[in-house]
């Protein structure tokens, strides 16, 4: 279920924009690519698997827990918690999130991801203009990750055009 939340009107546009790709990465790499050349790409702070048991946001086994910054180029817009099922996820993909600085969103892009919005909100005074939680699923695998995101204010500097 969505809560319902009053948002500035840069968050609440980057919201609506967010909204319209099946990931976050397809999202950022749209709106940074309109502003700014580069590429996205994940720096991996944490991935480790939890022991079960973990009070989760997603249900299954093994999980994992995976906290990374996501940059364009070298400006950091987006810091994110991703905690995923590697069985549901397509063969070679849950290696690559291990081996690569590949975002998430990007390694699922040919799989048909489709994105849940949970929640939404800002923070007055945070280093951040708007978090989501939301879930991803694949066609005949069901969910495989539940998501919390954290976008920076230097995301309304690369606002595309339309």
């Amino acid at each position: 279920m969505l809560t319902e939340v009053t948002l500035s009107a840069g968050a609440e546009t980057l919201l609506e924009f967010i909204l319209r790709h099946p990931t976050a990465s397809a999202a950022l790499e749209a709106w940074c690519g309109a502003g700014l050349p580069g590429h996205l790409s994940a720096r991996v702070i944490e991935d480790r698997e939890l022991p079960r048991g973990t009070d989760t946001p997603l249900d299954g086994a093994p999980l994992r827990y995976r906290r990374v910054e996501l940059a364009w180029a070298d400006t950091v817009v987006s810091r994110a918690e991703n905690w995923y099922l590697p069985d549901r996820l397509p063969p070679g993909v849950a290696s690559r999130l291990l081996t690569t600085g590949t975002p998430f969103g990007v390694l699922l892009e040919a799989y048909a991801p489709e994105r849940r919005l949970m929640a939404a909100s800002t923070v007055d005074g945070a280093d951040h203009i708007l978090e989501m939680h939301a879930a991803l699923s694949l066609p005949g695998r069901g969910d495989v990750a539940v998501v919390r995101e954290l976008y920076a204010p230097a995301l309304l500097a690369l606002k595309p055009s339309s």
